[in-house]
């Protein structure tokens, strides 16, 4: 079963039957990602095109490229950020989080700008 992977930055989508970079791109990348039957016209659209410019073998490497590289990004970093990065990729977008204390209701940044203003000798 062909899957359409969407790789941020790239305009065209990439079109693959690898279910391990479906799985990862769409679960721990948050990539907008679809699976579809090999029969539909939009599989057979993505794959005719991409024959009329000679690049089928290409983008398959393109797209194992840009996921491999991201895996090696994630691994870099801290398990708590890319799980932090997962979780705000699969909920929507919300305005801005309060950033109250709860301890005497003052803003985080009200006591931020009174630290500074203290030792502000000019």
């Amino acid at each position: 079963m062909p899957y359409i992977i969407c790789v941020p930055s790239i305009p065209r989508p990439y079109i693959t039957n690898d279910s391990r970079i479906y799985m990862d791109c769409m679960k721990a990348f948050g990539w907008r990602c679809e699976s579809r039957p090999f029969s539909d016209s939009y599989c057979k659209d993505i794959r005719a095109e991409e024959d009329r410019r000679y690049e089928s073998e290409r983008r398959d490497q393109q797209l194992e490229r840009h996921w491999r590289e991201e895996l090696a990004k994630r691994e870099m970093m801290p398990q708590d950020v890319v799980e932090s990065a997962v979780r705000s990729a699969e909920r929507p977008m919300t305005g801005p989080e309060s950033t109250d204390s709860e301890d005497d209701g003052r803003s985080s940044t009200t006591e931020d700008s009174k630290k500074h203003g203290r030792h502000d000798s000019v």
